[in-house]
Formats: structure tokens, C-alpha cells, sequence
């Protein structure tokens, strides 16, 4: 289980930080799920080449999270927030 404050990537942060707190709870509360069940709550949307990891993207209300998982399926990285409310 990866510790609370390492999951977060610099950029999905910074985009936390401007949600509502209402989206703020509800993508803390899918993130708390991911680490829990990090391969069962989103699905595989691609990889990154640099890695060779897959990019994994769950909902959570109108704001995607995307993350990848380590290699052993263990620590989890949150890289960035996508918002559909917004066009």
C-alpha cells in the first residue's frame, strides 16, 4: 500500500487543489479504492512507453483519475485528474 501523501503526482495535486469539495471527496474516495483494489476499480485506457506500465483511468463523479500501478501490483501512482464537466 503506497503512503497517502507519495501517491500523487505534482500536476494531479495542483488539479485537487482547484476541484469543488465535493469532487475533491469524491476523488479522494475513488482513490482510497484504487489503493485497496488497485487493479479492480479502473480500466486499462493505454500505456506509457517510458515505463512500460499501463495507464489506468477510474471515475469519480465528472473527474477521471488516471494512475498506474507498479510493476508487482502494489504501489500506485495517481498522475493526473481529467475533468468532464468542462468542454
Amino acid at each position: 500500500m503506497t503512503a497517502w501523501d507519495d501517491l500523487w503526482s505534482g500536476t494531479a495535486l495542483a488539479q485537487l487543489a482547484k476541484l469543488s469539495p465535493a469532487a475533491q471527496g469524491q476523488v479522494e474516495a475513488t482513490v482510497q479504492q484504487i489503493c485497496r483494489d488497485p487493479g479492480a476499480v479502473g480500466r486499462a485506457v493505454g500505456g506509457d512507453g517510458a515505463t512500460g506500465r499501463t495507464l489506468y483511468a477510474a471515475r469519480a463523479g465528472l473527474i477521471v483519475v488516471l494512475y498506474q500501478i507498479d510493476e508487482i501490483g502494489e504501489m500506485v501512482h495517481i498522475l493526473r485528474l481529467d475533468d468532464w464537466s468542462t468542454p
